[in-house]
């Protein structure tokens, strides 16, 4: 299935243009997110989720250093890089192929896939401008799943892994209630998190009424690890009160030795936080089950 997701042919113009007209109407209500599915949400975000442990893959590399790992541990997830979105100099939107989602799979053919959302969708962001972005990336992601869909792979949930700008995130909180609304319905849809967006006091309101959960990246962020730094995250983690999972790396920079280690280990005491619901690791080819085993111990 790996030629076939590379010979897809890519989103034509007029297609886009009719799943916008077509989705406009159903984004645009999506938007005026009810108070009823508001509490929904925050009850959801109260339960404990089922733990998952499992790793980004971006490379065939860190693919074949998965299979390798679930030989021992066969519970081990994937969350597959699939495609990136972009915003060109015209303003119009694009996605760009990466990995297809069954370089990896799970025993019943179960994977999570990632979109991501490239730093040029930063400039899209103005006042009222939601539903222009959600019209804009709604057909992008349907046209994603239906490939995706068609390898054979069950992707029960995705990731939509975006760094926005702390100016931005209300607006990009409705735009993904929007799309967890509508193309995204019936999956389990998570979001990427830095500690600059848990920071903000209205994190948690903010993201309540999306329905999904956000998995907090604690590697390459700048935030120096120390003791003092984990335990304001943690307090922030739990103000938020959602449903929420841990990023952390297995390489380390050069420039600094030994900083993504010390985050998992002082990330594994979040495992006692109401709502933590698991860990993902982006190995670049180091060993999986070494940089998961602090979440493991008792």
């Amino acid at each position: 299935m790996e030629k076939a997701w590379q010979k897809c042919s890519p989103i034509r113009n007029r297609l886009r243009v009719r799943l916008s007209l077509r989705l406009a109407p159903l984004l645009a209500a999506a938007l005026e997110i009810s108070a009823a599915r508001a509490d929904a949400s925050r009850e959801r975000s109260q339960l404990q989720d089922p733990t998952t442990a499992g790793a980004w893959i971006w490379t065939r590399p860190d693919a074949r250093l998965l299979e390798e790992a679930r030989v021992a541990q066969p519970g081990l997830r994937a969350a597959v890089h699939v495609a990136t979105i972009e915003r060109l100099a015209d303003g119009s939107h694009v996605s760009r192929r990466a990995l297809s989602p069954d370089v990896v799979r799970g025993p019943s053919h179960e994977v999570a896939v990632v979109v991501r959302f490239a730093d040029s969708l930063h400039a899209d962001w103005t006042p009222g401008s939601e539903i222009h972005v959600a019209q804009a990336v709604a057909p992008l992601l349907s046209r994603i799943l239906e490939e995706v869909d068609a390898t054979g792979v069950r992707a029960d949930e995705i990731q939509l892994d975006y760094d926005a700008p702390v100016r931005a995130l209300a607006s990009w909180a409705r735009v993904v209630g929007a799309l967890a609304a509508g193309p995204l319905r019936d999956r389990d849809v998570w979001i990427t998190s830095i500690p600059a967006h848990v920071e903000i006091p209205d994190y948690g309101s903010m993201f309540a009424s999306t329905g999904a959960g956000h998995i907090l990246q604690i590697f390459d962020t700048g935030l120096a690890c120390t003791t003092e730094n984990a335990s304001a995250l943690a307090s922030r983690l739990a103000a938020a009160g959602l449903r929420f999972r841990i990023g952390v790396a297995g390489f380390e920079r050069t420039a600094r030795p030994g900083a993504h280690e010390c985050w998992r280990m002082q990330a594994a005491s979040w495992r006692a936080l109401p709502g933590y619901a698991g860990v993902w690791v982006f190995p670049a080819e180091r060993d999986i089950r070494l940089s998961l085993a602090p979440f493991e111990a008792p």
